[in-house]
């Protein structure tokens, strides 16, 4: 073989495997662009997920707004309710305590000075009263005294509050 036919196969080799090369670089740049198209594809996706997600919590804080302005609404109205509530229930008690009060000063046995009552006649001998009130007109409890003036204790109740005297007349 004589020189100039070794340098046209030599040529030709070399540019067979400069076509190989670029044929093999074009299928890695291929590759590569359907790599990275897949990697997009998979953050568009996640990014949608997200936004949905974003979009879902904002509508479930949306609603819990509006509940919450709904309950402030509500508890205004209760508010008011209950402030209208005690005005009246004030004013019933005012007239509870100013019937109490004509009932005083219609009783003879009353003292209208001390607001106490008297001991009625039949009771005078024992030192018993009519029960005491305080300035709203309740009745005020005082303890327990026998004839003598000692002190008494009230009976034992059970869990059901059945009054008993004796420990061992306790039901089973």
């Amino acid at each position: 073989m004589d020189a100039l036919t070794t340098w046209i196969i030599i040529i030709v080799i070399a540019l067979a495997a400069l076509v190989i090369l670029a044929l093999m670089s074009r299928k890695g740049r291929a590759k590569l662009e359907e790599r990275r198209h897949n990697r997009a594809e998979t953050l568009r996706d996640e990014a949608a997920e997200k936004e949905l997600s974003v979009r879902e919590r904002e509508a479930k804080s949306m609603e819990d707004r509006a509940h919450a302005e709904q309950a402030e609404v509500e508890a205004e109205r209760l508010r008011r309710q209950a402030t209208d509530g005690s005005a009246n229930l004030r004013e019933e008690r005012e007239e509870i305590a100013e019937q109490r009060r004509r009932a005083d000063e219609m009783d003879p046995r009353v003292d209208a000075d001390r607001g106490a009552a008297e001991p009625s006649a039949n009771e005078a001998g024992r030192g018993m009263t009519e029960p005491k009130r305080d300035e709203a007109g309740r009745g005020m409890t005082e303890p327990r005294t026998d004839e003598a003036g000692r002190g008494m204790t009230e009976p034992k109740r059970d869990d059901a509050g059945h009054r008993h005297t004796d420990p061992r007349e306790r039901p089973i």
